[in-house]
């Protein structure tokens, strides 16, 4: 047969089984809490969980002080009882001060999660005054770049419009009788113009290329004619002005795939700046070689070289104005930028450094097959 349980063992399992309910709801919503910190519910819930564990607190309390007194239960309740039920409320207490604890940690972690909130709006402000100043400053560009390129254009018209009737009156002038002298000073007016109508087909292709109308044709060419045929007018100038130039084509490089007219307009230039800026006596080594997937035109020249100020803004539009004018050199300095646009189009690089006692090295970099 059973044996009856006393009033005070019956409540000391009551409180026992309702000690473990609450820790499995406390367990349930710090769960939960951790999951969404910003749920109110968890938080109510919790402090219902708190508000019941301070009842059965002050339950325990209070039994205990019963069982202290002399009455007929304590006949009935043991010193073992009294323990358990002392235990019980010390468990009650540890779980209110972890509750405690817990709710600490929770009011900090919120704390730093609002500042991490603030933080990131802050940073997206920043972010979005940033794009828009970018964006700002990116359609002034175009609008200078458009600017450049209609100026670019309109000098090209006003300066190539004379050249018809001069090129006409050189052609009439070649088919009369001429002695040594005169046909001597005709070729070196044909070859001024010629010079001079490469110098605006310069002005075109870098208008084209600023204003972004000019398609790149890339295609198969031999390297080696394009190279000859490119520098065969400047080596009689460099000629002329006592300058020797050197090619060095590597034999393993044949076929290439990029824009040739492109490609041989950058050439003429760099090695036209060799020559133009170099003293009687000097040299231009041009030397072309491939290097990983690469192919690459370097131009080396012993002339005046290029000062540290300019050569921080190597490659820029205009660049050349005010150290042309200090040196007496002709040209807009169209010549570099004209060379780093047909590189940039190219997916290459146009990159220069001193060289070893004086001079200029250039490298003309662009890939084996041309733009992608």
């Amino acid at each position: 047969m059973t044996q009856t349980q006393t009033p005070e063992k019956r409540l000391i399992q009551a409180g026992r089984k309702t000690r473990d309910a609450l820790q499995a709801i406390r367990d349930l919503v710090r769960g939960e809490r951790k999951k969404d910190l910003r749920n109110r519910t968890f938080e109510q819930l919790d402090i219902a969980v708190e508000k019941a564990t301070d009842g059965l607190i002050e339950i325990s309390s209070v039994f205990e002080e019963v069982l202290r007194q002399d009455t007929p239960y304590v006949s009935t309740a043991g010193s073992g009882d009294v323990e358990d039920l002392r235990a019980l409320q010390s468990s009650l207490a540890e779980m209110k001060l972890e509750r405690e604890e817990l709710i600490e940690n929770l009011q900090e972690a919120q704390q730093q999660l609002q500042k991490y909130a603030d933080d990131l709006q802050t940073l997206y402000t920043k972010e979005r005054e940033k794009r828009a100043e970018l964006a700002e400053a990116y359609t002034r560009l175009q609008e200078a770049d458009s600017l450049k390129a209609d100026f670019l254009n309109t000098i090209n018209h006003e300066l190539s419009s004379p050249l018809v009737p001069i090129d006409l009156s050189l052609q009439i002038v070649e088919k009369g009788e001429l002695d040594t002298d005169q046909s001597s000073n005709l070729s070196n007016a044909q070859l001024m113009l010629t010079q001079y109508k490469r110098q605006l087909d310069g002005i075109i292709k870098y208008a084209g290329l600023v204003s972004k109308t000019h398609v790149l044709v890339p295609k198969e060419f031999e390297l080696a004619p394009m190279v000859e045929d490119t520098l065969e007018p400047l080596i009689l100038l460099a000629r002329g002005r006592r300058v020797t130039i050197t090619l060095d084509v590597d034999d393993e490089i044949t076929i290439i795939k990029a824009d040739s007219d492109l490609l041989g307009r950058a050439l003429y230039e760099l090695v036209h700046n060799g020559v133009k800026f170099n003293k009687q006596g000097g040299y231009v080594k041009v030397k072309s070689y491939q290097e990983l997937n690469s192919i690459v035109f370097q131009i080396e020249d012993d002339g005046a070289g290029i000062p540290d100020a300019v050569m921080s803004r190597f490659g820029q539009d205009f660049n050349q104005i005010v150290e042309a004018v200090r040196r007496g050199v002709e040209g807009l300095g169209l010549g570099l930028a004209l060379a780093n646009y047909v590189a940039s189009a190219h997916n290459g690089q146009l990159t220069a450094q001193h060289g070893e006692k004086q001079g200029t090295i250039v490298q003309l970099r662009i890939p084996h097959n041309g733009a992608t």
